[in-house]
């Protein structure tokens, strides 16, 4: 008796269950297809898409205890390993050991110094390699004090300054010696301290290229003569007014200019439209180009873009 009850009850509950009807299972199935379809279509669609790649950021943290060959070591095999887009990017301190830090930083790759070095010299793309025209960047926070040739050598690539600190102590030493390079100073400081000699070079470029100082300072002093900015042959250097202390210099078809100048230094000889430009020995032609507070300046086949429109051409006379 008690098992046809249970089994009547269990028919019960089957009935009270609504079933599908076959109108509704193929409904059902129909859906389901067009979902499907959809869902590989979009998959479809998305492997069309074109891939997109995410910088990767290296950070190589050195220490008081790390030598100097192994932070070259840890930095060149980042370096290496990085791909166009890619940072690298250089925290924590060593101020307790002299020595050269030799790197090549690939074309695309940025070397972000965010560290406090004291003793070490940075010798970068110093000999030309047409895969290796990366850039070095001393960001917020990064320091470097050198006693040697030069702090920072890079005769080939990008240096940007955006923050932090880069100096040199001693006489004839330049803080950044550059080359065929462009160096934007856009924050923090470059200095050099001639330590009482004959000169002190806070920009030196020894090659063709362009300076660019918008904000920051740069500054040379403790010396007989003390550059701020010095340029060798068809080289080219803007900089914004109050941002460079000492002298500039440049000789062959190298021009350097000062851009919204509020006074003229008595090392500067000639004014055009807000335009100051420095000559020394060089007899260039620069075309100036100016609108409201924008600026241009081209020389050879450099230029450089204060940012703007270009709307009027004013070729300067000594």
């Amino acid at each position: 008796m008690r098992r046809e009850a249970r089994e009547f009850y269990e028919l019960e509950i089957i009935k009270a269950v609504p079933q599908n009807t076959e109108k509704e299972k193929t409904l059902m199935k129909t859906n389901f297809r067009k979902a499907f379809a959809f869902l590989l279509m979009a998959c479809m669609l998305f492997g069309m898409l074109p891939a997109v790649t995410f910088a990767a950021n290296t950070i190589i943290t050195i220490t008081e205890e790390t030598t100097v060959d192994s932070i070259k070591t840890d930095i060149w095999g980042a370096l290496m390993a990085a791909s166009p887009g890619d940072i690298v990017t250089v925290t924590g301190s060593k101020t307790n050991e002299d020595g050269w830090i030799v790197l090549y930083i690939p074309t695309g790759v940025t070397l972000v110094w965010r560290a406090e070095s004291k003793g070490l010299e940075l010798f970068i793309n110093q000999e030309y390699h047409s895969g290796y025209h990366g850039t070095f960047e001393l960001a917020e926070g990064g320091k470097i004090e050198g006693t040697g040739n030069s702090t920072l050598y890079m005769p080939y690539g990008d240096i940007v300054v955006s923050g932090g600190e880069i100096s040199a102590v001693g006489d004839g030493i330049p803080a950044i010696r550059a080359g065929r390079s462009n160096v934007t100073v856009s924050g923090g400081v470059v200095s050099s301290d001639g330590d009482g000699g004959d000169s002190s070079f806070a920009i030196y470029l020894m090659e063709p290229g362009t300076v660019k100082v918008t904000g920051g300072h740069v500054s040379a002093g403790n010396a007989t003569d003390n550059y701020a900015i010095i340029l060798a042959e068809d080289g080219l250097a803007a900089f914004l007014a109050g941002t460079c202390e000492g002298s500039v210099y440049c000789w062959g078809n190298s021009a350097i200019v000062e851009v919204d100048s509020l006074r003229i230094p008595n090392s500067f000889i000639g004014t055009n439209t807000g335009l100051t430009r420095r000559d020394g020995t060089a007899h260039p032609n620069p075309t100036w180009g100016r609108s409201g507070d924008i600026a241009r300046i081209v020389s050879g086949s450099y230029s450089i873009e204060w940012g703007g429109t270009f709307t009027q051409s004013l070729k300067n006379r000594r």
